[in-house]
């Protein structure tokens, strides 16, 4: 690794983080690699997943890890992208803490990490790597529950169960944490992901040493958030003017009826009550989340009651649709004359995968 310290950039899905990583690829001097926490990553690699449509001027994602990928199976594990999604300063996780080690001390170049699993590990990210350059992006909340529901059918954008984006996963695998992610008050998708994404934000505001703003510093004034970007990442020499055409502002997206613009200030002002309640609007990433509880427990208490059941049942849901999806690849690419052997078996390892998914958020 070349002096300067690894840069993390941390953001939530369908937020823009893809651009900040592909603005900082084109940095002389920099490495990028893209989602390192993904559970999947592996797969991704060996089948080099082709770039959305959305993600302009990437002709591949995965290029930064090929020197790496005999070593990758020794130190990824999926569970990086699934599990222990909140982590402390005073937390131990080794296997994670070795593999960010290695991709940071085996980058030919300062190393930059993309991540959009690791905004509640903040705490733990800092105190393990202290020399990090730590860069935070959000995006409207509005905009980005848009973006991450827009495949789904008009009707079923709104319901509470829909795992888009794994939005039903990250609240079964945080329940311990926060309890108040699952049950009957939460009956629109949106105020789940609203409660997500405003802890998201306290945690980087706080946390990060630079907070950019996917509408203001990128779609409205790309010359200022490309400058301000450079500056954080030492590349003070290069123009920013020459990252501009790389920054495209997303086209405007296709919104249902409901929720109207009241509808959804309605439902943000109800969550940031409960938050507000639960005391993590002041001190969320400022005080261990143990001493926050302790300190609001009778508002956390209702919460506590109900998560343990609302977990195995959306657990359970997720799990038997997940496992449905799987079967339907199967029947298609049998219908495409893929060898029916073969998928068979590779039917029989995801299942044994899936199984052991379903222990692990079961404990």
């Amino acid at each position: 690794m070349t002096p300067g310290g690894p840069i993390f950039v941390t953001a939530r899905f369908r937020s823009g983080s893809t651009l900040i990583w592909n603005l900082l690829r084109q940095v002389k001097g920099l490495t990028t690699y893209y989602e390192p926490c993904h559970d999947n990553l592996l797969a991704h690699i060996q089948a080099d997943t082709p770039v959305q449509d959305s993600h302009r001027c990437v002709a591949s994602y995965w290029d930064e890890y090929k020197p790496l990928v005999e070593e990758l199976p020794a130190l990824h594990r999926h569970e990086f992208g699934v599990t222990d999604l909140l982590l402390e300063a005073a937390d131990e996780w080794p296997g994670l803490e070795k593999y960010i080690g290695a991709l940071i001390e085996r980058s030919p170049e300062r190393p930059v990490l993309q991540f959009n699993r690791m905004d509640f590990r903040l705490p733990w990210l800092k105190a393990r790597f202290p020399n990090a350059t730590t860069i935070h992006l959000f995006r409207n909340p509005r905009d980005q529950w848009h973006s991450m529901t827009r495949g789904l059918p008009e009707d079923r954008r709104p319901h509470p169960d829909e795992n888009a984006y794994d939005l039903v996963l990250w609240a079964v695998a945080l329940s311990g944490s926060f309890p108040f992610l699952l049950g009957p008050h939460i009956d629109h998708s949106y105020k789940r992901h609203y409660l997500l994404w405003r802890l998201s934000y306290l945690m980087g505001r706080r946390l990060s040493d630079l907070s950019l703003s996917f509408d203001e510093d990128f779609c409205r004034h790309p010359e200022t958030g490309t400058a301000r970007l450079l500056a954080v990442a030492g590349a003070t020499e290069m123009d920013a003017a020459v990252l501009i055409p790389f920054v495209e502002a997303p086209s405007p997206l296709s919104r249902p009826s409901l929720p109207l613009a009241g509808e959804f200030a309605r439902m943000e002002d109800e969550c940031d009550a409960l938050l507000e309640q639960l005391g993590l609007v002041e001190r969320f990433g400022l005080a261990p989340l143990a001493q926050i509880r302790r300190d609001h427990g009778s508002a956390w208490t209702p919460f506590e009651q109900t998560a343990l059941a609302e977990t195995a049942r959306l657990g359970s849901r997720t799990f038997s649709t997940m496992r449905s999806k799987y079967i339907d690849i199967v029947r298609r690419l049998r219908e495409l004359g893929v060898n029916a052997r073969n998928v068979e078996l590779a039917l029989q390892r995801t299942e044994r995968e899936l199984t052991e998914w379903k222990t692990t958020l079961g404990s």
